[in-house]
């Protein structure tokens, strides 16, 4: 539980196409500092098994503290170093405000779509 606030759910879904595998990580509720780890233990289990293409949906996310940013950047940097890529979809104005007043934005690639993140993904 985070602080009285919410809990933090997340949906793995795998999707087949183009591209290889994409795991897309859709986030609902708060992320903050008691809920954080257990993102942080959802990227560690993709990419200890190799799967390194993610997407994170952060359209039904309702609060990112300033931790959920910081373990973005981590994995996103985590996913490059396997030969992937970690994107962002449907962040809120206000997160994305944040990621850019961070400085962290231009180390995301964000998009307005899970389906335009996925088509993001090189077609190998």
């Amino acid at each position: 539980m985070s602080d009285g606030k919410g809990p933090l759910n997340i949906v793995v879904e795998v999707h087949k196409g183009a591209a290889k595998e994409v795991r897309v990580l859709k986030l609902q509720g708060y992320l903050d500092v008691h809920t954080v780890e257990r993102l942080s233990k959802e990227f560690d289990a993709l990419f200890d098994a190799g799967l390194c293409r993610v997407v994170v949906d952060l359209k039904r996310l309702t609060y990112m503290g300033s931790i959920g940013f910081g373990v973005l950047a981590q994995a996103q940097q985590r996913a490059n170093k396997l030969g992937g890529d970690l994107k962002v979809s449907r962040p809120t104005e206000r997160v994305r405000k944040l990621f850019d007043s961070l400085g962290l934005a231009p180390m995301l690639e964000f998009h307005e779509s899970v389906e335009a993140a996925l088509a993001a993904f090189p077609k190998s």
